[in-house]
């Protein structure tokens, strides 16, 4: 099974600035869980269009953060609502809502590994 997240490409990214990493997390972290809102309303609602737009979006955030596992099936998603067809959709929905979740604590605990300790 694929790592969450390439720990080595996304402290890449922020240059190995923890102050930098820990705000991208925040950033993930406030904003995930309304794209997946959006995703699950989509579905609810048997509306393509919006399931298509909120995967993309949560699809390229989980990209910057390096979970590239997470991000296919955010990809998968979108096509999904792209082909203007749901079949399936609330099951993948419910993996990428459990991957998101998994992500979301392998980067929480990236910074806690990541912040010197007299800046916690």
């Amino acid at each position: 099974m694929p790592a969450l997240i390439d720990q080595e490409a996304l402290l890449e990214r922020v240059a190995g600035d923890p102050d930098f990493l820990a705000t991208m997390v925040d950033i993930f972290v406030a904003d995930a869980p309304t794209r997946l809102d959006a995703i699950r309303a989509g579905v609810q609602q048997s509306d393509p269009h919006v399931v298509e737009r909120a995967a993309h979006s949560l699809k390229g955030a989980l990209a910057t953060m390096a979970a590239d596992t997470a991000a296919a099936e955010a990809f998968r998603l979108e096509q999904l609502g792209r082909s203007g067809s749901l079949d399936g959709a609330a099951e993948l929905l419910a993996a990428l809502e459990r991957q998101v979740e998994q992500v979301t604590i392998a980067l929480k605990n990236l910074v806690e590994q990541t912040t010197p300790p007299d800046a916690a």
